[in-house]
């Protein structure tokens, strides 16, 4: 299911990893909305960012929520590593007159998002959000596939966590092919 209008651009070559399809080149998807709050969006919707940080990917959410009408207020479960971060992001949430979007209600959670993201077994979100969190995983060393692997594995157990209509955004930088990274 799908919470956003517009058109968004994910990548298309595609590659089988652990019984996992891992996307990777150029298509085209149209998003439709499907809401049940008031006006045309939902009430409110369960978020979970991962690697919050200061919060900018869950700002940025409320913000389009609020431009496309299509939440009321956001419960977010923030977690980072980050102390002093997840404090500014909890400021920024209890005013969002400086940067206006739809009330975020936040409960944040210092946690080294590194070595896994402890989720109860019933928590579901509709929305989980990684936004330039996955290049901070310690990732299996090893092979590329031992790591794509790993990662393939840590987006599965974050999926199991979505509602039935939830939406996993996975937000990374574009690599070019051959550039090495500081882990390897």
């Amino acid at each position: 299911a799908v919470i956003g209008g517009g058109t968004f651009y994910l990548q298309k070559q595609t590659m089988e990893v652990a019984g996992t399809l891992v996307i990777k080149d150029s298509a085209t998807f149209d998003f439709g909305y499907q809401g049940g709050g008031s006006g045309s969006g939902f009430a409110e919707l369960r978020v979970l960012d991962v690697g919050a940080g200061l919060g900018a990917t869950s700002v940025g959410l409320s913000r389009s929520l609020r431009a496309l009408d299509l939440a009321d207020r956001v419960e977010l479960t923030a977690i980072d590593v980050d102390d002093a971060a997840l404090e500014i992001l909890a400021e920024l949430c209890a005013d969002l007159t400086t940067l206006p979007g739809v009330p975020i209600e936040a409960t944040c959670r210092v946690t080294d998002v590194s070595r896994g993201v402890p989720l109860a077994s019933g928590a579901r979100f509709d929305v989980i959000l990684l936004g330039l969190t996955l290049n901070e995983l310690n990732l299996a060393s090893g092979s590329a596939t031992d790591a794509v692997r790993d990662a393939v594995a840590r987006l599965s157990n974050l999926a199991s966590h979505l509602s039935d209509d939830g939406v996993l955004l996975v937000i990374e930088p574009a690599r070019e092919a051959g550039v090495e990274t500081a882990s390897g």
